[in-house]
């Protein structure tokens, strides 16, 4: 579901886009990233009806490199935290940010992503 939602709003595979411009990773504390790199962190929240989501890019000396919040309609904590993913995947590549890490704490679409899953448990 991911990879196809992902895939019918940017006509480019997930694997291309997650190979070129990212390392998915599980992290409670935020690192730098090594040198060179750019991390973008994500998280989303949800409540009744709306969702928000934010990303931030940052580069290895902790730096703020930008940044975004997005608010949309959304009552499901899982779809916000896939939803949130694309858009940082979408800023990265909008950005030129083609070595960097990214971080979230959705841990069900971290492994969706990372084993290229199609449909979520």
């Amino acid at each position: 579901m991911f990879s196809n939602y992902y895939h019918a709003m940017n006509h480019t595979s997930t694997e291309e886009i997650i190979t070129t411009h990212a390392s998915i990773q599980a992290n409670p504390k935020w690192c730098p990233p090594p040198t060179n790199v750019t991390k973008l962190n994500v998280d989303g929240s949800t409540k009744d009806n709306d969702s928000v989501v934010g990303i931030i890019a940052r580069n290895d000396r902790g730096g703020f490199m930008g940044g975004q919040a997005i608010y949309f309609h959304e009552s499901s904590p899982l779809c916000a935290e896939a939803c949130g993913f694309v858009h940082m995947l979408n800023y990265a590549k909008e950005k030129g940010m083609d070595n960097c890490i990214v971080e979230g704490d959705a841990q069900v679409i971290i492994n969706l992503i990372n084993s290229s899953a199609q449909d979520p448990p």
